[in-house]
């Protein structure tokens, strides 16, 4: 009995010994907030990306969607697709001529800044559209103007859309047959499929649009405000001077103008708001002087020597066919051909000696 005892004694004593190496080798648990702290220390956190036209969470919980306009977007997307360039443009006011005219395309999407062009057919002439997106001038052609424009981005995305801009404001339309002389007073007229018996006479300040028209006599016109002759007939000789704003004749390039027919000689001198004589057949001579805007003279048919002397703000002499001489003189800067040269049946000579 004793032994017995003696043995459950030591079976006791093994025991204890062995569930107290037990306890101390297991972890010992630590406070909530020293983990957290740790595995904080371990994870550094990273702010979600946030991008526009992406939805993106608001103080308090909340969401809030941001669509592309004119893309319809799920709620709640998280997908990571940029808005498309688009112009949001869609109409543009109507325009007076003779009048200032401004205004500034808009578009959205892609990366801005834009950079704008014409991409098919034209602006009104007298209108341009610069590389910012205003469209500004003053119109000299009335009618309605069909165009298209492009927004470009520097990551080369682009977007088109068509536009269109009506020009009135004419206060006297003629139209039709008028059998006798005809004095174009201060005023804006239109000039609109006309046919005119006798010569046509502009006197100082007036307005003038002439298209698809015929002049039975000489076109004479001193100090206008502007004047437009867009595909017409002239018989006998064109003369206009002194004028303070645009003068167009003919279908340049760049205008949606036919080209004019003018029997004898062409005199345009002393005009400060630019001058373009365009695709013209010109039935005699040209002469082109002293004017202070820009000068262009490009595509036309002259049968007679042209002259192309003092002008300035700039002169290009381009693509014409002249049956005579060609000569340039005292022009600044001096002119150019772009590119493309003229012809001529006799000698070109001062400044123009290297334009053929």
């Amino acid at each position: 009995m004793r032994k017995y005892m003696r043995w459950l004694a030591l079976a006791a004593g093994a025991l204890a010994f062995g569930l107290a190496g037990w306890l101390l080798a297991s972890p010992v648990p630590k406070a909530a907030g020293k983990a957290d702290s740790a595995a904080a220390a371990r994870s550094p956190v990273r702010p979600a990306a946030h991008r526009a036209g992406l939805a993106g969470r608001e103080g308090g919980g909340g969401t809030r969607d941001r669509a592309c306009p004119g893309q319809p977007q799920q709620p709640g997307s998280e997908a990571a697709v940029a808005c498309p360039l688009s112009v949001t443009t869609t109409s543009l006011p109507d325009a007076t001529l003779g009048a200032r005219y401004s205004v500034r395309m808009l578009a959205g999407g892609g990366t801005p800044r834009y950079t704008w062009s014409v991409a098919d057919r034209w602006l009104p002439p007298g209108l341009s559209l610069s590389p910012a997106g205003v469209i500004s001038g003053s119109p000299v052609l009335a009618g309605v103007f069909d165009f298209t424009v492009r927004a470009a981005d520097p990551a080369g995305d682009s977007s088109a859309a068509s536009l269109s801009v009506t020009v009135g404001g004419c206060t006297k339309v003629i139209t039709g047959r008028y059998d006798r002389p005809l004095t174009i007073d201060a005023g804006v007229t239109c000039l609109d499929q006309a046919a005119i018996s006798g010569p046509v006479t502009i006197t100082p300040g007036a307005v003038v649009s002439i298209q698809a028209s015929t002049l039975g006599g000489p076109l004479t016109a001193r100090s206008p405000a502007r004047l437009a002759l867009c595909g017409s007939t002239v018989s006998g000789p064109a003369s206009v001077t002194g004028t303070a704003g645009p003068v167009l004749l003919g279908g340049a390039s760049g205008t949606p103008c036919p080209a004019d027919t003018i029997t004898g000689l062409v005199t345009l001198t002393a005009d400060s708001g630019g001058v373009t004589l365009g695709r013209a057949t010109i039935s005699g001579p040209a002469h082109i002087t002293g004017n202070t805007g820009p000068v262009i003279v490009t595509g036309n048919t002259i049968s007679g020597p042209a002259s192309i002397t003092g002008n300035s703000g700039g002169t290009v002499v381009a693509g014409n066919s002249v049956n005579g001489s060609l000569s340039c003189s005292a022009d600044t800067p001096a002119p150019a051909h772009g590119g493309t040269p003229n012809t001529s049946n006799g000698p070109a000579t001062g400044q123009c000696a290297g334009l053929t």
